[in-house]
């Protein structure tokens, strides 16, 4: 949570039992090198080019291949869009799409979230980056969100790939990010990646050179010595690597900047407290001196120049971590301890977002060389992701990370951003180079949908160009080549081989011979599938006509299966449902339209949609309210049927239920949060945390033989790694990242027993009494 006040009144924060923790909100950081202006646009079909489309060889890419983004849709997340009222003129212009466009691209850029009047910064910089997609990517639908903190990035993320994004980008870091353990960012890419959402992210920058040494950044495990004076006296980390000490490290700065300090301990288990301090000639001129309960994290900021000592104190504690820091200027260049020796790291400059599943781009003006101020890597993890429920995080093998992943371009043009020579506007930093690298992403996507994030991600680096001047360390894999991406990325597929297991008495685990699927849904006692064409088989029971597939249906994208009904959403965002409907399950509201996804349950008798606005839509039955959706539900990110109850996901990570309550199942655990997904039985709800945990409420309760049973709810100990979670009427899956899958609830058809062996997962469905599953190719 985000609050706003005077110091005096941040004091009486303290008298609320549930608030465990305060902090400052630190001014997010961008990965550009200049502030934005406006500039007048014709009107003809003639936008300002990025150079990048021929650096990249983009161009020669959508010709050869016939591709341009379209049915690719790309998530921007920066400071602002349309703060500087442009955007209109910028759509006239053929810059971005949209109603007007005269280049007949007619698709309105869809703003989730513009940034407040008093945000961070205003500069639209996304309206920039959105520029760049647009050029290299014209086909692909654009989605722009700010965010003020990295939580809200986060969620970001996510809603974007809620609503379609196959590809997000951005540029923003956080100085309060952990360093040594996956942040909440990282934890977005994963869900993302997950769902085939490729996540990019500026590598910043903040590298410094000094000749042809990087000399920002330094890392070293803390050594004990006597503080120096002009600090509190105590024990203090000493710089020299060798037998000798020095509780300082000496400065040139020239110009006024910001110092930010992590150590080694995970969030929520700070064992050791230090405090950061600057001083000049012995006096002190800044000092941070935060206690450290939650994030083991200093910061602070100085407008003196000179020689200036940077000294790190301990405070509290006696272990000894690995501490990191980084200062965020150009204009402070160290006069000792300036490269790596014995164990310490001088010049690694990447944070915030670094882990696995996000890409991260480092800058080139030509293709050729590196911008000096391109981030350098790599970065080490050492715990379990970040948690924000109070709990620590689990110590794990150290993995190094080789960032940044590959290159692209900056330095080019844009219609109104960045430093104007001539009349021209120049967009340099990672912050241009990421809008590039997305836009290749949706090039090759638009040719193969049907790729994995891993795939892309694999593809990008495999094929990018050497870039023989750059270390890895600062260039990656090379200069990205949006032709090889595209040529090797190939045609659809045929689909995924489908399997099932569980009962079997009408036919529910009998899966089709030869089917290729995209898709799946399980039923009370049938099953659907959507086939590369776009097209749906069904199988199981049909007493009532869920599963005759209406003839002519194409290009679904989604499916649902209930207890006598089905449900399919089109590409166009439209509905079809067929089966029983004896309460009005297949009487579609009148004006549907424009919906990103379906929900309804192995045991429901209801639906609901979710609207490209965020808002929710229910039909069918009504027996305990479960379609009465609430009025003040805010902005939904996904949505859940259970028996008689239903449940939505807020943006912010939190979850609204609502319908029956017999066991407790519409009553959503007080202070949960960080929610990324979510699922409803029969007289129960889950939902999956950020961290890859699952919490669960309401019971098992069902009918065996003549015994009515009602069971406890519970989530297996130590279900870690979580992806995605489905609820049958009595069981619940949940499939984790290395594809294996886990069951538990009710066994007895078998439907909570996993079969032996059972290959890699992709995407699971857990239906009345029986399982189906999208295996991985």
């Amino acid at each position: 949570m985000v609050v706003i006040g005077t110091p005096g009144q941040l004091v009486s924060l303290e008298k609320i039992p549930q608030v465990r923790y305060v902090e400052e909100a630190i001014t997010p950081l961008r990965a550009s090198s200049a502030s934005g202006s406006k500039k007048s646009v014709s009107a003809a079909c003639a936008p300002v080019l990025s150079g990048g489309l021929a650096l990249h060889r983009a161009t020669q890419a959508r010709t050869d291949f016939s591709v341009d983004g379209t049915g690719v849709s790309v998530g921007v997340i920066s400071d602002s869009y349309n703060a500087l009222g442009g955007a209109a003129a910028g759509v006239a212009a053929g810059e971005l799409p949209g109603a007007g466009n005269p280049c007949g691209r007619r698709t309105d850029v869809r703003v989730l979230h513009e940034s407040p009047a008093d945000g961070w910064s205003r500069s639209d910089e996304g309206r920039a980056m959105a520029e760049i997609v647009h050029d290299v990517a014209p086909g692909s639908g654009l989605m722009f969100s700010t965010a003020q903190t990295m939580f809200e990035t986060a969620d970001s993320m996510l809603e974007m790939a809620s609503q379609g994004a196959r590809v997000t980008v951005d540029d923003i870091s956080f100085w309060e990010e952990p360093w040594f353990q996956e942040g909440p960012r990282d934890q977005a890419a994963r869900m993302n990646a997950y769902r085939g959402t490729v996540n990019f992210s500026a590598a910043g920058n903040y590298n410094t050179l000094r000749g042809q040494q990087d000399v920002n950044g330094y890392e070293s495990v803390f050594r004990p010595t006597p503080c120096p004076k002009g600090v509190p006296s105590g024990t203090c980390h000493d710089f020299d690597p060798s037998s000798g000490t020095d509780p300082t490290s000496t400065f040139a700065v020239s110009h006024a900047g910001w110092l930010a300090l992590q150590w080694n301990e995970p969030w929520n288990s700070v064992r050791t407290n230090f405090d950061l301090y600057l001083l000049r000639g012995g006096r002190k001129i800044a000092e941070s001196v935060n206690e450290n309960k939650i994030t083991p994290y200093e910061s602070l900021g100085t407008d003196k120049t000179g020689d200036i000592d940077v000294v790190i104190r301990r405070k509290d504690g006696a272990d000894t971590p690995r501490l990191r820091f980084c200062w965020f200027t150009h204009g402070a260049r160290p006069t000792e301890w300036d490269t790596s020796r014995s164990g310490d790291t001088v010049g690694v400059t990447t944070l915030g977002a670094v882990g696995p599943d996000t890409f991260n781009v480092a800058a080139s003006p030509d293709g050729t060389s590196l911008e000096d101020f391109s981030s350098r890597g790599p970065s080490t993890h050492y715990w379990a992701p970040a948690r924000s429920d109070g709990h620590p995080a689990d110590a794990l093998p150290a993995s190094t990370q080789h960032l940044p992943e590959s290159t692209a371009a900056d330095n080019v043009e844009t219609s109104f951003f960045g430093e104007e020579k001539a009349g021209h506007f120049r967009f340099s930093g990672t912050s241009a180079a990421a809008p590039h690298a997305a836009a290749i992403a949706a090039l090759a996507l638009s040719r193969n949908p049907h790729k994995s994030a891993a795939d892309i991600r694999t593809l990008l680096i495999t094929t990018a160009r050497p870039m023989p001047g750059a270390e890895p360390r600062a260039s990656g894999a090379g200069f990205l080549d949006a032709y090889n991406v595209v040529d090797q990325v190939g045609t659809p597929p045929t689909g995924l081989n489908v399997t099932a297991w569980g009962s079997d008495n009408f036919g529910q685990t009998a899966v089709p011979a030869g089917l290729k699927a995209s898709a799946i849904a399980a039923g009370l006692h049938h099953s659907l599938a959507i086939e590369p064409e776009g097209t749906v088989v069904g199988w199981g029971a049909n007493f009532y006509g869920e599963r005759s597939i209406p003839a002519g249906l194409t290009d679904v994208v989604g499916v649902a299966a209930a207890d006598v009904h089905s449900v399919a959403l089109k590409r166009d965002g439209t509905v079809v449902a067929w089966g029983a409907s004896p309460y009005g399950e297949t009487t579609l509201p009148s004006g549907l339209a424009g919906v990103v996804s379906i929900a309804t349950g192995a045991s429901s008798r209801h639906t609901l949609a979710l609207t490209q606005e965020g808002t929710v839509i229910a039909w069918g039955s009504n027996f305990y309210g479960e379609s009465t959706v609430p009025d003040d539900l805010g902005n939904v990110t996904a949505v859940a049927a259970g028996g008689v109850h239903s449940l939505a996901l807020r943006a912010d990570g939190t979850v609204v239920g609502w319908g029956a309550n017999l066991y407790g199942e519409s009553e959503v655990p007080p202070g949960l949060n960080d929610v990324v997904a979510i699922s409803a039985g029969q007289y129960r709800s889950l939902a999956l945390r950020r961290d890859g945990t699952v919490v669960a409420w309401g019971s098992y309760a069902y009918q065996l033989g003549t015994e009515f049973r009602v069971e406890p709810i519970y989530v297996p100990a130590g279900l870690m790694d979580v992806v995605a979670i489905s609820s049958g009427v009595d069981h619940d899956l949940a499939l984790r990242r290395d594809g294996t899958v886990a069951a538990w609830g009710a066994d007895y058809s078998g439907q909570a027993t996993v079969p032996a062996g059972l290959p890699k997962v992709q995407a699971i469905a857990a239906g009345g009494t029986f399982n189906v599953a999208l295996l991985s190719q």
